[in-house]
């Protein structure tokens, strides 16, 4: 149900889509000939708002405003400890609807999460590696098996990864994570992700009682002068990837997740 429900409120929620539906909203209500005075004012107030968006989407690096907090509190991992007994690397970098429709593995934005991956399990060959990536999607390939195919196609090695197919979202990779590897108190994981979704997998981990390393990868912002002034779609991208981790930040917390 939480998995179900999250999915739904996103897709009205996520700032580009809340922006498209609500200017549609306002020309449907301004081109309508019967609308009423109230509403045609409304209507005008709501436009008058969208313009100043826009402007402001435009004209600002609003996305490396919203991303670059929640990066600032994961810095790029200096010290790494000389024996690290596993790394957990959460997926979402690749897709596996263009996959399925094209036949060959597709890398997304986050490919980070993979390319990063290859020095380190190269430098740590006795750790074991986990990949966490399943997909809810019907009969499509899970995402852990894909990345099982990609790094076998980089000359990596995969018989000892554990591969874990089944979890859908940030919780459900952790503890199905930590089931499967059984974790002691004394040994060091990393866990890599994207440095703004590394404080929720963090929490999640530290919630779980699970002490792990943040091995943070895949930055998109510019700080807070921000890179973005004059691209719409680059500020939108990252406005939808922090409002999408503070909502589940403060959903995880309400459920007692993190």
């Amino acid at each position: 149900m939480f998995f179900t429900f999250s999915k739904l409120f996103w897709f009205f929620a996520a700032p580009s889509q809340l922006l498209v539906m609500l200017t549609m909203l306002t020309l449907a209500l301004l081109c309508r000939k019967k609308t009423s005075a109230r509403i045609r004012k409304c209507a005008h107030g709501m436009g008058i708002a969208l313009i100043i968006a826009y402007a402001m989407l435009f004209t600002l690096p609003v996305g490396d405003w919203a991303i670059f907090p929640l990066e600032a509190k994961a810095p790029p991992a200096m010290k790494i400890p000389a024996r690290i007994d596993g790394i957990v690397i959460l997926g979402a970098a690749l897709d596996e609807n263009i996959t399925e429709y094209h036949g060959v593995v597709a890398i997304n934005g986050q490919a980070e999460r993979l390319i990063f991956a290859v020095p380190l399990i190269k430098h740590y060959p006795q750790a074991k590696i986990v990949y966490a990536g399943g997909s809810p999607q019907g009969n499509l390939q899970r995402e852990a098996d894909l990345a099982k195919i990609v790094f076998q196609m980089w000359g990596i090695n995969t018989s000892k990864f554990v591969f874990e197919r089944d979890s859908r979202n940030t919780y459900e990779n952790i503890v199905n994570v930590k089931k499967a590897v059984k974790p002691n108190g004394d040994q060091n994981w990393l866990l890599m992700t994207s440095a703004a979704h590394m404080p929720r997998a963090m929490a999640i981990a530290q919630h779980l009682n699970w002490e792990m390393i943040p091995y943070p990868v895949d930055y998109q912002s510019g700080g807070w002068i921000g890179l973005s002034g004059g691209n719409i779609r680059y500020n939108l991208d990252r406005l939808d990837r922090a409002v999408q981790e503070y909502i589940g930040m403060i959903a995880y917390k309400l459920t007692d997740k993190a």
